[in-house]
């Protein structure tokens, strides 16, 4: 079904349901009842990926990602490196991606999983394993402002968890509020809300849009699509909203200290989730955020009942694990 995961166009609607259906499989293997079965199912897991070596290469921060990968790999026996550091390699020294790429080819990685700050280095790094490229396999963890697919899939599948045929159905609306041009994760998210017909109502800056390929696949999917600026007005029509803090690091070379802190400011108090904003949507509608959660997702608002971030953290292992198993030994039966 996989043989690498590079962006969001690696995926149409009837692979992401086939994810989510061995995402939940793990899971409830997972976390059944502690007794003599469980420790049966968890022996069962840990035998998928024994004997095999997954990479995580970070050349940006991660928490989230990377441990949530971490764990997936080890919960179904895999070994782990991890390599996130890179001060601490040679890439500080001026290796290339596609030199570090073929150095764990070379020492048999089965999996690179790679973040980075360029968009388009995934694609870099499968040209680098040259005529042999199907091995390691490169899964992307997020590559500049371009995609995060592994994100916008867990995203999907928390939805999916907590609306059930509704999400699958197409008969929500999307909110999506923040850095819209900035975040890879929102790219991501509305090109898998396109594939279940979801209309999107998309809240940011002024002038600050969607990449114009994503939007356009977006319209011309005939999806439901708005761009405002006004999150007040839209707040009690969607049935999630989903909080993005404003991508800082992407910006920081092309304005003034003085003026990227007004930009955060501004930021913050017009595309926040603040206690006013609550109060204006839904109120069974649930709040997202992929993390780092910032001040534009304030402790209140994770406090709040709705709040599906802490799902959203838990649900990463399980799709992470999903979709390791399903490249990597897809043909292993965790129920014989």
């Amino acid at each position: 079904m996989f043989s690498h995961i590079i962006s969001d166009f690696d995926f149409d609607k009837e692979k992401i349901l086939a994810v989510f259906s061995q995402a939940k499989k793990i899971q409830d293997l997972y976390l059944a009842n502690w007794n003599a079965e469980n420790k049966s199912n968890r022996k069962r897991l840990k035998e998928c990926l024994f004997g095999k070596t997954i990479v995580w290469l970070g050349y940006e921060p991660s928490t989230r990602t990377r441990t949530s990968f971490e764990k997936a790999a080890k919960m179904l026996g895999a070994d782990v490196i991890i390599c996130d550091d890179m001060k601490n390699t040679s890439a500080a020294k001026g290796e290339s991606l596609e030199d570090t790429i073929r150095t764990f080819q070379a020492l048999g990685a089965d999996a690179i999983v790679m973040r980075h700050p360029e968009s388009k280095a995934p694609q870099n790094a499968l040209k680098a394993l040259g005529s042999d490229n199907s091995h390691p396999v490169i899964i992307n963890a997020g590559d500049g402002k371009n995609f995060h697919p592994t994100q916008a899939l867990l995203d999907l599948y928390t939805l999916w968890r907590n609306f059930g045929e509704k999400f699958t159905n197409g008969e929500l609306v999307a909110g999506i509020c923040g850095d819209l041009n900035g975040a890879r994760t929102i790219h991501s998210l509305a090109l898998g809300l396109k594939l279940f017909n979801i209309p999107m109502i998309c809240v940011g800056p002024k002038n600050n849009n969607l990449p114009q390929q994503t939007e356009d696949l977006i319209c011309w999917s005939k999806t439901g699509y708005i761009k405002t600026s006004d999150l007040s007005r839209w707040a009690g029509i969607p049935d999630f909203w989903y909080f993005c803090r404003l991508q800082t690091e992407r910006y920081k070379d092309s304005i003034s200290e003085e003026e990227l802190k007004k930009l955060e400011k501004d930021y913050i108090k017009n595309f926040g989730c603040t206690n006013e904003f609550r109060k204006l949507v839904k109120p069974d509608a649930v709040l997202m955020h992929p993390g780092p959660a910032l001040a534009e997702f304030p402790e209140e608002t994770k406090k709040d009942p709705r709040s599906l971030v802490k799902k959203q953290v838990e649900n990463g292992v399980w799709i992470r694990a999903a979709l390791l198993k399903m490249i990597l030994n897809p043909e292993f039966d965790f129920l014989i």
